[in-house]
């Protein structure tokens, strides 16, 4: 499908310590923009994609043919604060799990833009929801029971959550508009309750709401989505976006 499209595809399996190919890396090295969307690895306590190309890409940012680099990174970093509002200043008070593991790897990849000047960009992304991937699919399914993550998670007030389409929108505008080393929040205008948007599509994660207000004023992003309750319904419309 990848290549159907025009799309070079790599294997890439750091579990293996199996990184980029020579061949996989010159095209690497022809490429302007660089976004990573790969976790944290738990086994090595580090972002993979540093872990074995970190030398790679300083090398790309002194030939000097990066022009923008982005890192997916997800609002969990920011742990719990008790329902209050978190914007891209706040605190990030996430200490085990996941969450730190994004801390760490943030923290990895803001080194490498200290140190080698590259043109860095961190986007803390919410729940990714859209066609194929929804509550829509779950209440389909109509399981009869939960993991015990998905009841505490139903529990809690609020969640972010972002429509695929507009973290593609978000992306272009960066892209669109570098500005090295800033941080965004990616998330919708509504954190409601994982429970709200499921019982919606039938008819929070760590306590916090996040804000966009950062994204929308310095990026000029308009969501196309800007709360749940649109995206699920051009989800049950059948709109594809941003795959159609």
């Amino acid at each position: 499908m990848l290549a159907k499209s025009g799309v070079g595809a790599h294997l890439f399996d750091p579990d293996d310590l199996r990184f980029l190919s020579a061949a996989a890396l010159q095209e690497l090295a022809a490429s302007t923009h660089i976004l990573s969307t790969i976790a944290p690895n738990a086994d090595f306590d580090q972002d993979p994609v540093l872990l074995g190309h970190a030398g790679d890409l300083a090398g790309l940012v002194a030939a000097g043919s990066v022009r923008w680099a982005g890192y997916v990174s997800s609002t969990g970093v920011y742990g719990d604060w008790g329902g209050a509002w978190v914007d891209e200043r706040s605190e990030l008070r996430a200490a085990a799990g996941k969450g730190a593991a994004r801390r760490r790897a943030e923290a990895a990849w803001l080194a490498l833009h200290a140190e080698h000047d590259l043109p860095l960009h961190i986007f803390r992304l919410g729940g990714i929801y859209g066609p194929g991937r929804s509550a829509l699919n779950a209440a389909a399914a109509q399981l009869g029971s939960e993991r015990a993550s998905q009841q505490r998670r139903a529990r809690q007030r609020y969640t972010a959550r972002c429509h695929v389409a507009d973290v593609c929108a978000a992306l272009a505008a960066s892209m669109a508009a570098p500005c090295p080393g800033s941080i965004y929040n990616v998330a919708d205008d509504d954190p409601a309750s994982r429970a709200e948007h499921r019982t919606r599509a039938r008819g929070a994660l760590e306590e916090k709401r996040v804000s966009n207000t950062k994204l929308k004023r310095e990026l000029g992003v308009r969501l196309i989505f800007p709360t749940y309750r649109e995206g699920l319904a051009a989800i049950a419309a059948g709109d594809l976006a941003p795959f159609a």
